[in-house]
């Protein structure tokens, strides 16, 4: 999505998703998932194994919105 908005290539996202959580935290573009749980992990505050960094709004990665 966000390369298609902004009509370029990013390549391999995840670095810049860990320096926007790091600078911004959760709420803008990460949304972090606290509840639940799939077969082996449970979701908590923060970084967890069951949703990883959270939820991704891809409107606020390419600067829609």
């Amino acid at each position: 999505m966000v390369n298609q908005v902004q009509h370029t290539a990013h390549g391999w996202i995840n670095p810049r998703l860990y320096e926007i959580e790091a600078a911004q935290g959760s709420g803008f573009a990460i949304y972090d998932i606290i509840a639940g749980q799939n077969e082996d992990y449970v979701a908590g505050v923060g970084y967890d194994c069951s949703s990883g960094l959270g939820a991704l709004d891809g409107w606020d990665l390419a600067g829609t919105e």
